[in-house]
């Protein structure tokens, strides 16, 4: 059995935004840092995959700025929800 995860080499939100000056995070970089947030929520608790399958909707239970993994692309910081050890399935809830 193996792990396989992938290097986010910026770390958590968390330990970046402690690390750099409030003011060195770019306007435009915080916004998609939002929008990413949104977006990954979104479709953890969407009932359908993009492509229009079904898949199980999953309740995080543990969003803070720490399970928030940031990388560099194209020049801009993105953010990656991490962290699903407290998740859980909902199945009991209406589509």
């Amino acid at each position: 059995m193996a792990l396989i995860l992938e290097l986010l080499p910026l770390g958590s939100l968390q330990l970046y935004i402690k690390k750099h000056e409030h003011d060195d995070i770019e306007w435009m970089d915080r916004h998609q840092l939002m929008i990413d947030i949104c977006e990954g929520m979104a479709y953890l608790h969407s009932p359908v995959n993009p492509d229009g399958t079904e898949k199980a909707r999953l309740f995080h239970q543990d969003l803070k700025s720490g399970n928030v993994l940031l990388e560099m692309v194209d020049g801009r910081r993105r953010g990656k929800i991490a962290d699903f050890g407290l998740s859980c399935k909902l199945s009991n809830l209406p589509n």
